[in-house]
């Protein structure tokens, strides 16, 4: 089992930021907001708009964007290379979006990603299970802040390392959920 360990670097009214790294302190992963944040981007209206953030996988050299389509009921989520294609995308299953459908473009495998609380306060946990019951990877939020609007750190323990980049991805989309971006 490998551990990443995630933390929330910006404020609820702030562009997104985040950063994830090995349990040794090696930065993996950088996330920040490019959407611009415009006058509506502080009402609950921002939840529904389209949103994008850019990600840049220091580990393995690429540059990625993670894109929420805009819309009132499920919007998706799509994690894509800036030049190649598309690598994993998350639709919710439910309005609460307690479950969601995870799908590795790449390969097809498909799994479901099940929150555990679908509220701000509490512990936060989801488990990233494969259709056969596999269980691949497994998040947990903790250390609430009140400066952050949700928990500022993650723990993702990764089970089957082809998920990495999903569990890193649903952290983050768990982290605008909580934040209500």
């Amino acid at each position: 089992m490998r551990v990443i360990l995630g933390e929330c670097l910006a404020p609820a009214l702030k562009g997104a930021r985040y950063v994830f790294r090995e349990t040794t302190g090696k930065v993996l992963s950088q996330v920040e907001q490019v959407t611009e944040v415009r006058l509506w981007h502080y009402t609950k209206l921002r939840g529904v708009l389209a949103l994008v953030l850019a990600w840049a996988d220091t580990a393995g050299g690429r540059n990625m964007r993670l894109v929420r389509s805009s819309g009132w009921w499920k919007p998706a989520w799509v994690l894509a290379q800036l030049r190649g294609g598309e690598l994993f995308s998350f639709v919710p299953n439910s309005f609460l979006a307690t479950s969601w459908t995870v799908t590795d473009a790449r390969t097809g495998a498909v799994a479901v990603a099940r929150v555990r609380n679908p509220f701000i306060l509490g512990p936060q946990r989801a488990d990233i299970v494969g259709l056969g019951g596999q269980n691949l990877a497994r998040v947990q939020w903790s250390d609430y802040s009140w400066r952050l609007s949700c928990q500022r750190n993650a723990r993702i323990e990764l089970l089957d390392d082809g998920w990495e980049l999903a569990a890193m991805a649903f952290a983050v989309i768990r982290w605008v959920a909580l934040q209500q971006r």
